[in-house]
């Protein structure tokens, strides 16, 4: 499993591996320590080399279609192609303007559903997911679990879930958005990650000499000695600071971030209830049901939820 995955969650936590629910005990150097769990999840691993998120012009260019959509302006091969999906869209939801956030609450089996869609990417939605989580579960004691693509991300829980308040209360606001997305996050976990790499360029981590380079797991458990060490006496050192911020950057767009909470502020908030799932929400669901165990092929279940909303 790629360390990028793990170092985001908390011991714990309950995730989806090789069709097994498993919850996290601890992470030590490159070895993590799980136990069967019994309680439900759609957290699943993702590893980097199939992630390709939106560009800041991809998303603008997405929101910008979507706008001309709702006006009724279909002009391109494109769009034409998919005026099945949309009118299906249309009929459950609403087609957003760029002036709109779109929020759908559905009820589904498996719990009360809610799905925001700010078209912002990949990355930017896996720190939204895990920032408005937390900003909700501060109104009331609640469990999540969270996927997300580049068009959105689903909060799951079996209770009802008070969107309407939490927005009122500055769901999206960034007042206090670096401490809220530390206490999100296993940040401490993922800085230990990156540190690596940087106690690596810096010179404190000896490598190995040429021909008996040092492996992996062990250049790890020299690093992660160092930044406990600095973390527990030097806590204002620049190294650091230095994993922090890439943390922030590289892995959740932290900037990227702030940028689109200012405009998601800007919007009307559409809050859309619905009894089926609709297309929007459908490639989020698709990931959640391809990594649970089943008999069924992944074009089987899909199929049935594309009869069920026909």
């Amino acid at each position: 499993m790629e360390e990028s995955f793990i170092s985001r969650i908390k011991p714990g936590s309950v995730f989806v591996f090789a069709g097994k629910l498993l919850e996290l005990i601890s992470i030590r150097d490159m070895t993590v320590t799980v136990k069967k769990a019994t309680k439900k999840s759609t957290n699943i691993p993702r590893w980097d080399g199939g992630r390709m998120p939106l560009s800041t012009e991809l998303s603008k260019m997405i929101r910008f279609k979507l706008e001309q959509i709702s006006k009724g302006i279909i002009e391109s091969r494109e769009l034409k192609c998919i005026l099945p999906i949309i009118y299906y869209q249309e009929k459950f939801s609403i087609i957003p303007k760029q002036s709109e956030l779109l929020i759908e609450k559905i009820k589904s089996d498996d719990g009360y559903h809610i799905f925001i869609y700010p078209f912002e990417g990949r990355l930017v939605h896996e720190g939204l997911a895990a920032l408005t989580g937390y900003r909700i579960s501060k109104l009331q004691p609640i469990t999540f679990t969270m996927a997300y693509n580049d068009y959105g991300f689903d909060l799951l829980s079996d209770k009802e879930i008070p969107i309407e308040e939490a927005i009122k209360g500055g769901l999206f606001s960034t007042e206090n958005l670096y401490n809220d997305i530390i206490e999100s996050l296993n940040l401490s976990e993922m800085a230990k990650r990156q540190f690596r790499e940087i106690a690596r360029i810096s010179g404190l981590v000896f490598q190995g000499y040429p021909g008996s380079k040092k492996s992996t797991r062990q250049i790890q458990a020299s690093s992660s000695l160092l930044f406990d060490i600095f973390n527990r006496y030097d806590p204002e050192n620049l190294l650091l600071y230095q994993a922090r911020k890439e943390v922030m950057e590289r892995q959740l767009e932290e900037s990227r971030l702030y940028k689109s909470l200012e405009r998601i502020n800007e919007c009307e908030f559409r809050i859309i209830e619905t009894e089926k799932f609709t297309p929007l929400s459908f490639p989020i669901l698709a990931d959640i049901m391809r990594d649970k165990m089943s008999t069924e092929k992944i074009e089987e279940r899909i199929m049935k939820m594309q009869l069920d909303l026909e």
